[in-house]
């Protein structure tokens, strides 16, 4: 195909034929460029995939702590209304 196409363009004229070469390397250069592309593409999805694993860890332990933080404040709330109830009782 490519020979055919060459001998057209060297029946056309020099330019022809150098436009023609041009334009087959610059084909070949970029299909050669846009594998890498993908390769890229693909190792940042990866990536991504772990970050959202990560995510889901990094939720998962923000959810206890917060549990935890919220049944702590609970019991130091009601010890401060038990010990302000015994203040009250309490003549000082």
């Amino acid at each position: 195909m490519w020979e055919d196409i060459l001998r057209a363009a060297l029946e056309s004229g020099l330019w022809a034929a150098l436009f023609c070469v041009l334009l087959a390397y610059l084909l070949r250069d970029s299909r050669v460029r846009e594998q890498k592309y993908r390769d890229t593409i693909d190792s940042l999805m990866r990536g991504l995939g772990v970050l959202d694993e990560v995510r889901g860890y990094a939720s998962e332990t923000l959810r206890l702590l917060r549990g935890k933080y919220k049944r702590g404040l609970r019991g130091s709330l009601e010890a401060e209304n038990a010990a302000g109830a015994e203040c009250e009782g309490a003549d000082v």
